[in-house]
């Protein structure tokens, strides 16, 4: 089963400013320091958020504004793929990857003591 991006990562995650454990809140839509409570940052569609917007230097925020356009363009885009195609691709690519990780041997195949492997 292919799991949340932030799932995958969570147990790795430390905080930016003290580089303590990372914990989510009940809701899961916070990430809070654990050595400080004030250092928190919020899960916004599954991302954790670091960097607050008023954070960003101003000659820094035409890049941040140029990354958030491409990213809904591509949105919009692929959407009118999948239309095109009556298809969902990112259904289909969940798909595959369940396919492709379902015919990965488990890491204990591996191991034959009697193979000598």
């Amino acid at each position: 089963m292919i799991g949340t991006p932030l799932s995958l990562i969570k147990d790795i995650l430390r905080c930016p400013k003290c580089f303590e454990k990372l914990v989510t809140d009940s809701s899961g839509s916070i990430l809070t320091c654990q050595g400080d409570p004030s250092h928190s940052y919020p899960i916004i569609d599954g991302i954790p958020r670091f960097v607050k917007r008023e954070e960003i230097s101003p000659e820094d925020a035409h890049w941040v504004f140029d990354y958030d356009e491409t990213a809904e363009d591509y949105d919009r885009s692929v959407l009118l793929y999948n239309e095109w195609l009556g298809i969902d691709l990112v259904k289909e690519f969940k798909k595959a990857m369940r396919k492709f990780q379902s015919s990965l041997l488990p890491v204990s195949s591996m191991y034959q003591p009697e193979r000598g492997t």
